[in-house]
């Protein structure tokens, strides 16, 4: 419970602070001083049941597990013995695991344009996700009938620190980002593919620009939007050895005023005729590995 305490009062400080406090070197000393606190209050509670006097225990000699041993070598060598067989069988599993998870991808190929749509220089000013430690990374524009949509997508494989897909650090728009701003967030429904599921979505602005933008996670063929889901989804990846192949999938498209034209149409036009080429683009990439 205290160390729940801990890392939500971290998390807060560092949000209301708009991660000006909480982080860096404050941020571990603010957690060693914490621990002291914690380890002082635990001690003192643990004071109130101590036991000043006990009995006498007789003397025995000899360490070797048989009928006179001490009372408490064989709980102790058996405690031993378990650390030994938990460390030897974690290290086996973790072996196994960085062995079945070890299928590199290839670099992600262009998405084919599709149902109308065709390839077009980058829009400005260009915004992009903040996305790092991607294997491979791919981002293009289509436009249709003067409509322009962009298309970005990472992906991740041999997932470690600072390559992960769900991270802190990789967001639509990082806080105090001095351009861009996520001015709205929310949820929708979204036909991808043939697949029907729930994405996120936000308004972005900066430049005189702004986008409207759908995006999600893609974690060996299942599509969510969820944070823990994406977690729980890799994790039972590794847990079964396979490769644990993941992706973030963003689309987006301009709200210009002078065109009222619905962006939620365009995009999911967009969906609709292109959902196949993006997901071809993938799956070549981790051909042979799925």
């Amino acid at each position: 419970m205290a160390n729940w305490l801990r890392a939500y009062t971290i998390v807060m400080i560092g949000h209301l602070s708009n991660n000006k406090l909480a982080v860096g070197i404050d941020h571990i000393i603010y957690g060693w001083v914490f621990f002291g606190l914690v380890m002082l209050i635990m001690f003192w509670i643990g004071s109130l049941w101590r036991e000043d006097k006990t009995a006498p225990v007789p003397r025995r000699s000899g360490l070797l597990l048989h009928e006179g041993a001490p009372l408490m070598v064989k709980p102790i060598a058996l405690a031993l013995c378990a650390v030994v067989a938990v460390s030897v069988s974690s290290r086996v599993l973790e072996i196994a695991v960085e062995h079945h998870s070890n299928s590199p991808v290839a670099p992600l190929a262009q998405v084919e344009a599709a149902g109308g749509w065709g390839p077009v220089e980058a829009p400005h000013p260009r915004w992009a996700p903040h996305f790092t430690g991607a294997r491979t990374e791919r981002h293009q524009w289509f436009s249709k009938h003067g409509r322009v949509v962009g298309v970005y997508l990472a992906l991740y494989a041999q997932q470690a620190q600072g390559q992960e897909l769900v991270s802190s650090q990789n967001q639509l728009v990082l806080p105090g980002d001095n351009f861009w701003v996520e001015r709205s967030r929310g949820r929708q429904r979204v036909d991808w593919a043939g697949r029907e599921f729930g994405a996120r979505t936000a308004e972005i602005s900066g430049g005189g620009a702004q986008f409207a933008v759908r995006a999600w996670y893609w974690v060996n063929g299942t599509m969510t939007s969820s944070d823990v889901m994406a977690k729980v989804l890799l994790a039972l990846q590794k847990i079964l050895l396979k490769p644990d192949h993941s992706a973030v999938i963003v689309i987006y498209t301009s709200e210009e005023v002078e065109r009222p034209v619905r962006t939620g149409d365009v995009l999911e036009d967009f969906s609709r005729d292109m959902a196949v080429s993006v997901m071809r683009a993938l799956l070549r990439a981790t051909e042979g590995e799925r």
